[in-house]
């Protein structure tokens, strides 16, 4: 009986990482979104497109990582830990990883395989791909 319950708790604490990580990557994917409409106004080089994408993804991880440790702190009235900030470190990442294959599409314009403008209709269009795929994920999670 205690086996099972330790079994349990083990699973649910997996599920909530999992939870986690895919509201990461769905909010981080919304984020891509809006910054990849702002370039295709704009159509910017692909070192202005490359600064942008990278800049706002390393923002909005760093703004997640210290909203979770003020967080923390007050949840646990004390100073967050280093293994705490690793944890949010960890849970927040999937904010940035979601960027890595739109700067791949982005250097590959700087190389001059395609336009800097077809690199972001591609990465929009795989965004929007990638937010089914997250929703068929939930499904599969809940």
């Amino acid at each position: 009986m205690r086996i099972a319950g330790l079994s349990r708790r083990a699973a649910a604490s997996r599920d909530n990482h999992s939870v986690e990580r895919l509201r990461e990557a769905v909010y981080g994917t919304i984020i891509l979104l809006s910054v990849l409409a702002v370039l295709d106004e704009k159509e910017p080089s692909a070192l202005d497109a490359g600064l942008s994408v990278a800049g706002t993804a390393v923002v909005l991880f760093l703004a997640h990582v210290y909203a979770g440790s003020v967080a923390a702190r007050i949840a646990l009235g004390r100073e967050t830990s280093r293994a705490a900030w690793r944890g949010l470190t960890a849970e927040s990442w999937p904010v940035v990883t979601v960027t890595l294959w739109p700067l791949v599409l982005i250097a590959l314009s700087a190389l001059g395989v395609m336009s800097t403008a077809v690199a972001v209709s591609l990465s929009t269009w795989l965004a929007v791909a990638a937010l089914g795929f997250w929703g068929w994920l939930a499904g599969v999670i809940g």
